[in-house]
């Protein structure tokens, strides 16, 4: 027993210093790959040969090629209405995931800032639309999102880079002006913050703390009283309880393709 508690004072040590003493960037992200679609973790990529600063710092600078179609067309202005109504009956907070939802883009954790105009213009038509219904009939609003400033590192950094609260405020000033002081935002990456304690975890975390914070923030009386939009299959299916719809990552979110499942709820 005492040899199993020095391990477990041990790991905890490594877990704790570790940041403090190597870059983000020297650890494994498990249940994320920036490089490739989120959620999906491939090893392989350890086996790459080592590049140039100056080529990380041009990949960084570039935010790595996407393939972006159009943006969908608004939806109806009698849908947004229909579906608004039928939220503020069943919930009282809408929490939007970021990347690939609210705007149908990925930041993957290292937007340039030069590069931070065309991702604003990336915000989907139906959360410009959506967003002031919601407001207008007293649902909460919050954004969820993984991205997270304890990615800033000695490469990404505040002066050329725009991560988590920062990015999203950039966001909701673009692109909702009069409701944006009204979200509440909680940008956070557990895969960041706890990449070496991650492998002893027997399931993914998704956003139960995210949810978490929506709750105590506006005094909820539990997560049942949010629903969340997020692009991403282990987020809506981990959710500490709160209700949860998918969005189609290729389009981001879009009213029509999720207004019946909207009415079901």
């Amino acid at each position: 027993m005492a040899g199993l508690d020095i391990c477990r004072v041990f790991v905890l040590l490594v877990a704790l210093l570790a940041p403090l003493l190597l870059p983000s960037q020297a650890f494994i992200s498990v249940p994320r790959c920036f490089g490739c679609r989120e959620g999906v973790h491939r090893p392989q990529a350890l086996a790459r040969p080592r590049t140039s600063m100056g080529s990380i710092q041009s990949s960084l600078e570039s935010g790595g090629e996407q393939h972006l179609g159009p943006l969908p067309e608004p939806s109806e202005d009698g849908d947004i209405a229909l579906v608004a109504d039928a939220i503020a009956k069943r919930v009282q907070c809408v929490a939007f995931d970021m990347d690939q939802c609210l705007v149908a883009q990925h930041s993957r954790g290292r937007l340039s800032k030069k590069n931070l105009g065309g991702f604003l213009s990336r915000v989907t038509p139906d959360f410009v639309k959506l967003v002031p219904e919601l407001h207008r009939r007293g649902v909460k609003l919050a954004v969820c999102t993984h991205s997270d400033k304890a990615e800033y590192n000695a490469v990404i950094r505040p002066e050329t880079h725009v991560l988590g609260e920062d990015l999203v405020g950039e966001v909701l000033r673009a692109s909702v002006p009069e409701q944006a002081a009204h979200f509440f935002v909680f940008a956070y990456n557990p895969n960041v913050r706890y990449h070496i304690l991650l492998p002893l975890f027997p399931h993914k975390i998704g956003k139960k703390k995210h949810i978490r914070e929506c709750v105590r923030h506006y005094g909820l009386e539990g997560p049942g009283n949010v629903l969340l939009f997020d692009d991403d299959d282990v987020n809506v299916r981990v959710t500490e309880g709160c209700l949860a719809l998918k969005v189609d990552p290729a389009t981001g979110f879009t009213v029509r393709a999720l207004r019946d499942k909207i009415l079901a709820l």
